[in-house]
């Protein structure tokens, strides 16, 4: 489970013990990737009350996604010593970068560069009617976008197009048909349908963005972004960069904005019990060497 609704389920899934490290996650329908961790040996978390760490960071570029929602640019996953020394989950939380970096803007004509016009050749794509991320890649050759999907099929008399893409969801998607196109490929020429659905990148939101559908599964990229969504955006392709950069991290901050959090293990119901067992015994005969006794005789 890669996806979560908020950084609460993230947390009761994290605590639980029911989560696994990805290379990627989404919160909220924004996409998180694994950039950072930070460990201790178990004595010096034992003497000093350290935690560890993994940080999954977002692009910078994507926090405009972040408006209207409880999260910041970080994802942090605190760890911390357990009562018999266990390293344990404590925590999923969400916290501000301690430090920014200031956009590179530069005039370039009309379009203005700046880092959210910057994109790399492979960049996320967030189809929000779906609340799905989906990394796709730039295609400056093509004219149109292309979009994966199983099989689809035209609706009779009706400018409708059905079709399956288990991208975005599990069931038949319908929608307007707003086109057909003929495209080259290397065994001759194929009729594709042409779909509009509303995209983001890099926090840039574009409605009624054009799509044709064409079965990619045996290629590598599900996804294209043609030149229909690049001049759109007006994005400026830069294959040297890195999608997912992220600043430095102090270490020493998380640890002083973390330093209370700790594993409860026992109730106070569990401790008057034990409590009671001990002064029972105290007022018995039975000694902690009989006790283990018995437990054995019952295992056997």
């Amino acid at each position: 489970m890669n996806e979560f609704e908020s950084i609460e389920q993230l947390d009761q899934v994290f605590t639980t013990g029911r989560f696994s490290l990805p290379e990627e996650l989404t919160v909220s329908g924004i996409p998180f990737r694994l950039t950072r961790s930070y460990s201790n040996d178990i004595p010096d978390m034992a003497r000093s009350g350290k935690k560890d760490f993994v940080v999954y960071a977002i692009n910078p570029n994507y926090k405009n996604e972040l408006k209207g929602t409880n999260l910041k640019e970080w994802i942090i996953l605190v760890w911390a010593l357990d009562g018999t020394l266990s390293i344990r989950p404590a925590r999923a939380a969400t916290n501000t970068a301690a430090r920014a970096q200031a956009d590179i803007e530069k005039s370039t004509g009309d379009i203005k560069e700046s880092k959210h016009n910057i994109i790399p050749d492979s960049v996320s794509i967030k189809f929000t009617q779906f609340n799905k991320v989906i990394k796709g890649k730039t295609d400056t050759g093509a004219n149109l976008s292309s979009l994966h999907c199983e099989d689809w099929k035209v609706v009779s008399g009706k400018r409708m197009v059905e079709f399956r893409s288990s991208l975005l969801s599990d069931n038949t998607i319908r929608t307007e048909l707003l086109d057909q196109v003929t495209i080259k490929t290397s065994e001759g020429s194929e009729y594709r349908p042409v779909i509009a659905l509303d995209v983001s990148i890099n926090g840039k939101s574009m409605k009624g963005s054009k799509f044709n559908l064409n079965d990619r599964s045996q290629m590598e990229d599900k996804i294209l972004i043609g030149q229909n969504i690049l001049e759109k955006g007006k994005f400026l392709v830069d294959p040297n960069i890195q999608q997912d950069r992220v600043e430095s991290v102090d270490w020493d901050a998380l640890q002083e904005i973390y330093k209370d959090i700790t594993i409860i293990e026992e109730t106070d119901e569990q401790n008057k019990k034990i409590d009671a067992l001990y002064q029972s015994m105290l007022d018995s005969d039975v000694t902690m060497s009989d006790l283990a006794h018995h437990i054995l005789i019952q295992e056997k």
